[in-house]
């Protein structure tokens, strides 16, 4: 069924999405660079220190991280749904036609996924791995997600102001 698909409906896919949208544009983003700086920082301090976080300290950090993710994800999925019903369909399209709604449902979609990968991930190294490695990178990856949501407030402050010059212009044209 998906070879019958339309051209259009392959934006629909996160994977096509992100290959538009850039891999390398996340890599390179100052979200990324300093959630791995950190990461890199926990995993020396780890391997040539020996510091290590005591078990109980460990479940706690576990149980908030989850705690914090699952309250992330429902906040993104309601501003999602906030930001697509409310704008309106001539602004959309304008989005669309300059290629920057992709971005911003691409955006969405990653601080979307992320809270739910964090939040999985958590669980499992909270009641079966036990390794500082897996800890780490779910502090790294928790704290990319923070970063992430940032640049997507960003984004998503960018997107209202000009959407309040699409109001005015619309409304002058009246």
């Amino acid at each position: 069924m998906e070879g019958n698909q339309p051209e259009n409906d392959v934006a629909l896919s996160l994977k096509n999405r992100l290959k538009k949208f850039g891999l390398k544009r996340i890599i390179k983003s100052a979200d990324f660079c300093i959630s791995s700086l950190i990461f890199l920082f926990l995993i020396i301090g780890y391997l040539i220190y020996n510091i290590t976080m005591p078990l109980k300290i460990s479940i706690q950090l576990l149980d908030t991280i989850m705690i914090i993710c699952g309250s992330l994800f429902a906040v993104t999925l309601a501003g999602f749904a906030i930001i697509s019903s409310f704008s309106d369909k001539k602004y959309l399209l304008i989005w669309k036609k300059g290629g920057s709604l992709e971005n911003l449902v691409t955006l969405f979609q990653i601080n979307l996924l992320l809270p739910l990968v964090i939040l999985l991930g958590s669980f499992f190294v909270r009641f079966w791995c036990t390794k500082q490695i897996c800890l780490i990178l779910i502090i790294s990856a928790f704290i990319y997600l923070i970063l992430s949501l940032m640049h997507l407030t960003s984004f998503i402050c960018h997107y209202t102001l000009l959407y309040g010059e699409f109001l005015e212009i619309e409304d002058s044209q009246l």
